[in-house]
């Protein structure tokens, strides 16, 4: 597989590997961190589904479940009424007296609707990582400061032919349809500081809050142009 179609994060947690698994696959502790509903049944072919605050239900099969070292998953996402399919694995190792906490993820297609997942899954499991370190080694549930629930109703991948995201998609009656914003327009800036790739926009939106107003830099048509944009709420 091309490596262009998988990612990995690594990160190091303090805690034994023990304590790092149970949070990692008990119902009761993902609920407290990640999740705001779950069922699993940890075994090799046991199914698991996840439900979240707001995006798309994830659900799949255990492929893999050797407690407290390696954890796989086949993956799979509804959205928008189309199923995606990914695979997961987790590779716990001691480190330091703490724990070092690998996921490799792969499976994914090429095309513009499995390149917008997977960028989104790329930014969205290295965020689930750090809200996962800090709930094991502080307790504390950092939702509410990663996740602050901004809608744009824009989906997009990093463009190819020019630094900035490429709009796949725009979601009728949400602020980037109010925006004005439409499929094939380059996004290369947000109040003036300039979008390399997805993850760079995606850091930028994520400083803002629901009610927050921005002007995204546009490229379209051989022309650039501001629009405006008011963010709304993915969980109201």
């Amino acid at each position: 597989m091309s490596d262009d179609l998988r990612f990995s994060h690594t990160i190091v947690i303090d805690a034994p590997r023990q304590r790092v698994w149970d949070a990692l696959t008990s119902p009761a502790e993902r609920n407290k961190y990640v999740c705001t509903e779950n069922q699993t049944d940890l075994r090799p072919g046991g199914a698991f589904i996840e439900l979240f605050q707001y995006g798309p239900a994830r659900a799949g099969i255990f492929l893999v479940v050797s407690a407290p070292n390696r954890l796989v998953q086949e993956n799979f996402v509804f959205d928008r009424g189309v199923s995606h399919r990914y695979y997961n694995a987790f590779t716990l190792a001691n480190s330091f007296g703490g724990t070092e906490l690998t996921i490799d993820v792969e499976g994914f297609d090429h095309n513009d609707s499995e390149d917008w997942l997977r960028e989104s899954m790329k930014v969205g499991w290295k965020t689930e990582l750090q809200v996962l370190k800090a709930y094991v080694e502080t307790g504390a549930d950092i939702r509410p400061q990663v996740w602050k629930g901004v809608l744009m109703g824009l989906r997009f991948v990093t463009a190819q032919a020019s630094p900035g995201v490429r709009v796949i998609d725009v979601i009728a009656g949400t602020p980037a349809a109010a925006a004005g914003l439409r499929v094939g327009d380059v996004i290369n800036g947000v109040d003036g500081t300039k979008v390399g790739d997805f993850a760079e926009f995606r850091e930028l939106v994520g400083r803002f809050r629901p009610g927050d107003s921005a002007s995204f830099q546009v490229w379209r048509d051989g022309e650039s142009a501001d629009h405006a944009i008011t963010f709304g709420n993915a969980i109201a």
